[in-house]
């Protein structure tokens, strides 16, 4: 990783080509955002996939694992950094229910209305998407997590604006899980947490490559 020319006199070799320049902070900050956006759409595309994918399709059920996946505990008084993004991921997640082929209009009532019809609507909607799809689920959070797909405007109900499903604001609910809630926030958690591992991977190899290791 580095080679000592003399006792003290360390001179960097691999190790500089993963050194961020923090010299300018409009670059830092750049980066920082962009990775706390790829974070948060893996959280969703792992919280939709989690809950489709769970017996318990309603919409109590996908409110615990957004609030589960947020980290908002019910013994824990809601800081407005915690609620922002428990709201952040609750728009990211009814976004990532559409980019695997649920209807906007359905996904806008699931959330706001907390409609049992439309979560059963949704879930097969996107089940009978997944079954033609031959990706697996590790690979579907990570593509989403770095490139998300715009979700197709619903041309007779302006339900999407800049690629953003218009929600009402949703209160954050102090979570009290059932077991197979907890299980499907724990898949959910292992989702996300699989994804990252596989971009970091998949970043590494391409740089071992492009340095012809």
């Amino acid at each position: 990783m580095f080679d000592t020319g003399s006792p003290g006199d360390l001179q960097t070799t691999d190790i500089d080509y993963w050194c961020l320049d923090n010299s300018n902070p409009l670059i830092m900050d750049s980066i920082i955002d962009q990775f706390g956006d790829q974070q948060l759409r893996a959280s969703a595309m792992a919280s939709a996939l989690a809950w489709v994918e769970n017996d318990e399709v309603t919409p109590d059920a996908l409110t615990e694992i957004v609030s589960g996946m947020a980290d908002v505990a019910i013994e824990d008084d809601i800081t407005q950094p915690e609620e922002d993004y428990y709201e952040d991921l609750t728009r990211e997640t009814a976004i990532a229910l559409t980019a695997l082929g649920a209807e906007n209009r359905d996904v806008k009532t699931l959330f706001e209305r907390q409609d049992e019809a439309s979560a059963l609507t949704v879930a097969q909607q996107i089940e009978d998407k997944l079954s033609t799809e031959p990706k697996d689920d590790g690979t579907l959070v990570a593509e989403y997590a770095i490139i998300r797909p715009e979700p197709v405007m619903d041309k007779a109900e302006r339900r999407v604006i800049d690629g953003k499903i218009v929600l009402k604001k949703i209160p954050v609910r102090k979570r009290r899980m059932t077991a197979a809630q907890k299980a499907a926030l724990k898949k959910a958690r292992r989702k996300a947490h699989s994804a990252a591992a596989k971009r970091a991977r998949a970043k590494a190899m391409k740089l071992r490559s492009q340095r012809g290791l």
